[in-house]
């Protein structure tokens, strides 16, 4: 392999790496639109224990709810029901129900459990469903790109340390017709020049 051919692997790579990303857009547009009956569900004072800033999901989220989406949080309590927690506490994702508290040392809100109300979208589409789980399946896809990328650049950064570092091994070529003459083989004898070829 020649450098030349280095810059026509380059754009393969990016080519992939941008399909791969608008066909997983284009499964999870479909995948929404796939739930032709939406039903809106809701959560009254849902209480969430151990809330700290790695996150918790709701009781009802993506991973139990066919197309969930649009989850939103109405209001959060502390344990006893007494104080609201603002918004500026809590963080939350719409697409997969999970809340993260962004104050876990604020005195006042310890111990973390909290009453939760949200509400959200799901369907129960069977077609919803099994492109659900195509779309779960192929995002995992996703996990070994970035390990696939980097094992590329090593092996072109490999590829030009040979080229170029170690030129007399990788880059010479082989039966160019050069000769080289050794002497000093002769048995002894005054004509004898003991001379050979290679």
């Amino acid at each position: 392999m020649e450098l030349g051919n280095l810059k026509g692997l380059v754009i393969s790579v990016m080519i992939i790496g941008l399909v791969l990303g608008v066909g997983f857009l284009l499964l999870r547009e479909f995948a929404d639109t796939m739930g032709t009956t939406v039903y809106d569900g809701s959560a009254i004072n849902e209480t969430i224990g151990s809330l700290t800033a790695n996150g918790v999901y709701v009781a009802h989220n993506h991973t139990n709810m066919n197309c969930f989406h649009d989850f939103s949080v109405t209001q959060i309590f502390n344990a006893t029901g007494e104080l609201l927690i603002t918004a500026a506490n809590y963080s939350y994702e719409a697409t997969t129900g999970k809340i993260w508290n962004l104050t876990p040392d604020v005195t006042a809100l310890v111990p973390h459990t909290w009453m939760v109300n949200y509400r959200f979208e799901y369907s129960n589409s069977t077609g919803c469903a099994g492109m659900e789980e195509t779309v779960n399946a192929t995002e995992k896809i996703q996990e070994w790109l970035g390990i696939i990328v980097i094992m590329f650049l090593v092996g072109i950064l490999l590829f030009i340390v040979y080229k170029f570092a170690f030129p007399s091994m990788g880059g010479g070529k082989v039966g160019g017709g050069e000769k080289f003459k050794f002497k000093g083989f002769g048995g002894g004898g005054s004509g004898d020049s003991g001379s050979a070829e290679i």
